[in-house]
């Protein structure tokens, strides 16, 4: 099995991306913050063995496989975005992971645009999902990531939905179970 070449297709992937606000810059910054909260819960006594830093940098890379493709949002991919990724995971990635760390990577990516139904109903949770879930809801505070994604675009009522959208994602930070890198990046945020 060959996770790093993995990984490798992850980033060609994201750079052909046809969607600006989900690219490689993207995933990349997903990746990075990704790293931090592993390396958070790990110093913390937090982390399950069976989760390392390879992993992590699959999720990054791979979770927005399916909006890669497109060039504007729709409403399906708004809501089934999570499992036409996995389906490309398991297409693209079959012949480069073993079967059960594939499966926690199609698990993290299936549940990764449903962060708050997958917090408040289980207790029970792969922590790839967290990890992915937090590195890619950190990045939503990024205003570069909004200036790419709608760049003809520079509206108050634009500006205003996303001040709201990350009001949103703070308050749920400050509740749910998170690791300390992000609570850290959540108080340092001037929004």
């Amino acid at each position: 099995m060959n996770e790093l070449k993995a990984i490798e297709l992850g980033k060609i992937w994201m750079r052909n991306s046809l969607n600006k606000g989900h690219d490689y810059e993207h995933a990349s910054a997903v990746e990075k913050h990704g790293l931090a909260i592993y390396k958070s819960l790990k110093e913390d006594g937090r982390l399950k063995p069976n989760i390392d830093e390879e992993l992590v940098s699959l999720v990054a890379w791979w979770h927005d496989s399916y909006k890669a493709r497109l060039k504007y949002p729709t409403i399906k991919a708004l809501i089934f975005e999570g499992y036409e990724s996995e389906k490309i995971v398991e297409k693209e990635l079959k012949n480069y992971l073993s079967k059960d760390r594939l499966a926690i990577i199609k698990d993290a990516i299936r549940y990764h645009n449903h962060p708050w139904i997958y917090f408040v109903l289980t207790n029970k949770f792969n922590q790839l999902r967290q990890i992915l879930l937090e590195a890619d809801n950190i990045e939503v505070f990024s205003e570069k990531r909004l200036d790419r994604s709608f760049p003809d675009v520079n509206s108050i009522v634009v500006r205003a939905i996303f001040k709201l959208f990350c009001f949103d994602i703070i308050f749920w930070f400050k509740v749910l179970p998170v690791s300390r890198y992000t609570k850290q990046y959540i108080t340092k945020l001037k929004i």
